[in-house]
């Protein structure tokens, strides 16, 4: 059961980098065999020997936007059991599933359970290839 749990956490996060995949690529054009950013023509002043002069500069889309993509950072999951030792072995029961009621009983039926079991998955950083393609395109600027 805690294996199907982590699997399910790992596909949420995996269809969630999938999506944040294709919209950063979605910044880019392939020309023949080779992805070209996508750029946005900026009319800038700016100063040069003491001079204010304009011009005209490329920059690359992917440089002037957050990508932060949504991710599953942390996820909780909390799990109601029963824990029975039998010599040195531990078992534990989530047969009886269902909230407790107000009166702490188990609506199912017997004693509430003996313990909860809390799981947490964490995320990770973001992958380093989009951390420095990013930081090449700033630099192209």
């Amino acid at each position: 059961m805690v294996g199907e749990l982590a699997s399910s956490v790992q596909q949420s996060q995996i269809a969630l980098e999938q999506t944040a995949c294709e919209h950063f690529m979605s910044y880019f054009t392939r020309q023949e065999d080779t992805l070209v950013p996508d750029t946005q023509k900026i009319r800038v002043s700016y100063m040069e020997q003491n001079e204010k002069k304009e011009g005209s500069f490329f920059v690359p889309t992917a440089s002037l936007l957050s990508h932060n993509s949504m991710a599953l950072d942390e996820v909780s999951v909390t799990l109601r059991a029963d824990l029975q030792m039998e010599g040195d072995l531990l078992y534990a029961d989530f047969s009886r599933g269902g909230r407790e009621g107000e009166d702490g009983a188990n609506p199912k039926g017997g004693d509430r359970h003996n313990c909860e079991v809390e799981l947490k998955f964490k995320n990770r950083r973001p992958a380093e290839g989009v951390i420095e393609t990013v930081n090449m395109l700033n630099k192209s600027i």
